[in-house]
Order: C-alpha cells, then sequence, then structure tokens
C-alpha cells in the first residue's frame, strides 16, 4: 500500500506507481464483488513474485 505515495509525488513515472499499488485494485473491485481476471491474476503473480523472492533470500542464506 505503500507504493502508492510516489505516484502523487514523482509526476514522471507516476502511472507505474499507481498500477503496481495494492490498495486501487482491492477497493474498487474485490470489496464490491467484482472479480476480473486481470486483477485475480494480477495477486496471484505478486504472491508468486513474493514467495519466489522470499525462497530465494533464504537459499542465498543457506550458502553463505
Amino acid at each position: 500500500w505503500i507504493i502508492g505515495w510516489p505516484a502523487q509525488v514523482m509526476p514522471l513515472g507516476g502511472e507505474i506507481f499507481t498500477y503496481l499499488e495494492l490498495s486501487g485494485k482491492f477497493y474498487s473491485n474485490f470489496l464490491q464483488g467484482v472479480l476480473n481476471l486481470s486483477d485475480v491474476v494480477y495477486y496471484l503473480s505478486v504472491t508468486a513474485l513474493g514467495l519466489f523472492l522470499g525462497t530465494f533470500a533464504v537459499e542465498m542464506r543457506r550458502w553463505r
């Protein structure tokens, strides 16, 4: 949710931060009961990225 504030501060590239912001997608669609395939794919990809980065961090510490 914090990723949305650079969109207000930086005029250039603010659209990217607005797209990556989680709260805008969550409040606009899921709370209204609307399930769009693009939103589901977005949340699944964010979850997969988080799991990958967490696994990668654990593996890096194991090999040190």
